[in-house]
Order: C-alpha cells, then structure tokens, then sequence
C-alpha cells in the first residue's frame, strides 16, 4: 500500500467535481504520474516534474522538446470508442510536439491524438489506420493560436466522426475540419505524452508543460467543461482564515489502516478526511492542543485522492491531500 501527501493546499469540497463519472484516467501530476481514477492507469515517466499554474514546485511534469515524454500503459480501456473526452493544462515554451496520443507507432495513422502545430493552433485528431496523409485522419483544427509562455486549458470533445468539439480555456473554439477519415482504429500500441509519431524522421516532442490529464469514456457537457478551468487538485494556499499561528499538519504517513498525522498548534482542534467529490468520509475530535501530537484517524478502503483537513474551533487552518494507492 502506498501513501502520497501531495500537498498543504485548500481543496474547495463544496464544488461539484465534473470528472467523477465515467473517468478512464486521471494524472494529477502532483509529485508523481499516479492515476487516481482507480484503474490503475500510472504512467511511466520520462520527463522533469516542474512548478504549476500556481507556482507550486514539483505539481506538473516539463518536457524539453528533445527527448522528454510519458509512456502511456498498453491497456484497452485507452482505446475508447466513441464518445469519449480528453482534457489537461498545457504550457508551451516553443510549437511543437504532440501532447496526448493514444498510439505512438511509426508511419501510421491511428487512435486519437492532441498536438500543437507550429503556428500555434491545436489539432484534435483521429485515424483508421492507415498510412500517414489526409485520407487516413480525421482532424479539427483550431483557427485561432496559442501564445507561448501562458497555461491554456484544452479540452477535446470526441463525439462522433464528423461531431468533434475543441474547448480552448473552457470556451468552444472557432475551429475547421481536415481531412477525409471515415473510422476511428486503435493500433494496440501504447501510446505517450509529450511526443507524437512524424513520418521519418525524429519523434515530435512537447516543448512545454502538461498538467491535471483526464479522461473520460463519454462525452463532458458544456456545463462540465466550464467547471474544469476553475476545478483544480492543486490549489492556493488556506486564506483568509483568523487563525495566528495557524495549526498545521507537518506529516501525513500510514500504518494499519490509519493515517497517521502529525499535528502542530494550539487549539481546539479537529480532523475531517473527505473523498475528492467532497464526501465527507469521517470526523474526530481532537480536542485541546498545545505543541505537538500525533493523531491517528480512519484511512478510507479504496484507492485515491483524499482530502484531511485540520480545524481549530470548527474552521480550516490547515489541509493536506494524499493519494492512497495499491491497498
């Protein structure tokens, strides 16, 4: 069994969470490439674990545009039909590489594919298998550009073949269909981010960043879309809270079933464990507090991201969240 404490952030349990149904994969990226979707989904990485969106250190992984990718696992749950859904943050340094691509074989066109082309727009992509040109793939391609240098939220609608949907930053994006595909077919390849398949030559490899990866085996509504430029697993510190010197959780380990917490304060203090859609899972009482104590709380049975959150006289001064894996 493997425990995770990713970070001591807020996490606002009260907002809906749009990736709760129907997800194939998520990658938080928050110290590691652990999918907390519960299928066991991790990837292998070979790439540099970098600051985020919120300057946060080691919570998105960096590719150097040379030779930096992650290796997908070779499982059939990432070859879905359709419809299905692929959403992350994207941070580009230069234009080019592929971002997610189901299948990475050469001189072949197949699966499902994201990447920047080198003006900056984004291509959203399938193929049915055949060889590399525009008989063979499927593709809408935005008609605006990114920038370089900023975090853009991309979210791919894969409704049908002719029914493709691009969300740039949560808004649909202007965009036009390519090529004269007619299938979507998997090669049964694994398939990577960070890099894509060119035809001869190199791999293209990402030069920039990727964050917060989800998949879904359906498609996301425009309702859900919007949610997910503010929906985060790596947010800003606790604020606002009239707590001074705010009690904090210096450790978060486990043994027996339990998490064992480490907690350091004064007050009268409280612990409650949430599952990522805001469930809350148990509560104790710690009562009062001075100094130092460690506290042992309930650990959830089954896989994923949880959320311990440390009260004193009934408000947050503190949270953790952790990853259980591999019970």
């Amino acid at each position: 069994m493997t425990l995770v404490m990713v970070s001591m952030m807020s996490f606002d349990v009260s907002q809906a969470q749009p990736w709760t149904n129907g997800v194939i994969l998520h990658y938080p990226m928050n110290g590691n490439c652990q999918d907390i979707s519960g299928n066991g989904l991790d990837g292998n990485v070979s790439a540099t674990l970098s600051t985020d969106r919120f300057g946060s250190p080691n919570s998105c992984y960096a590719f150097n545009g040379t030779n930096e990718f992650i290796d997908l696992p070779n499982d059939p749950l990432l070859r879905p039909n359709f419809p299905f859904t692929v959403a992350y943050w994207v941070y580009l340094d230069a234009y080019s590489g592929g971002h997610v691509a189901s299948d990475f074989i050469n001189y072949i066109y197949s699966g499902f594919w994201i990447a920047c082309n080198t003006d900056g727009t984004v291509n959203q992509n399938y193929a049915q298998g055949g060889a590399i040109g525009s008989s063979n793939r499927r593709t809408l391609r935005s008609n605006a550009s990114l920038n370089l240098g900023q975090w853009y939220h991309l979210t791919a609608v894969y409704k049908g073949l002719n029914d493709l949907k691009l969300y740039i930053d949560c808004q649909l994006a202007a965009s036009t269909y390519t090529g004269s595909g007619t299938a979507l077919s998997y090669s049964g390849v694994a398939g990577s981010l960070g890099r894509k398949d060119t035809q001869g030559g190199s791999p293209d490899y990402l030069d920039g960043k990727l964050d917060e990866l989800i998949i879904w085996d359906r498609e996301v509504t425009p309702e859900e879309v919007a949610q997910l430029c503010s929906y985060s697993t790596a947010l800003a510190p606790v604020a606002g809270q009239d707590v001074d010197p705010a009690p904090r959780i210096s450790s978060a380990t486990s043994t027996n079933g339990s998490f064992q917490l480490n907690v350091i304060g004064s007050g009268r203090l409280g612990v409650v464990v949430y599952d990522a859609a805001g469930k809350r899972i148990s509560a104790s009482i710690l009562g009062q507090l001075t100094g130092q104590r460690t506290v042992v709380v309930p650990m959830p049975h089954a896989d994923g991201l949880y959320l311990i959150s440390l009260t004193r006289d009934g408000i947050p001064c503190d949270r953790v969240k952790v990853v259980v894996a591999d019970q």
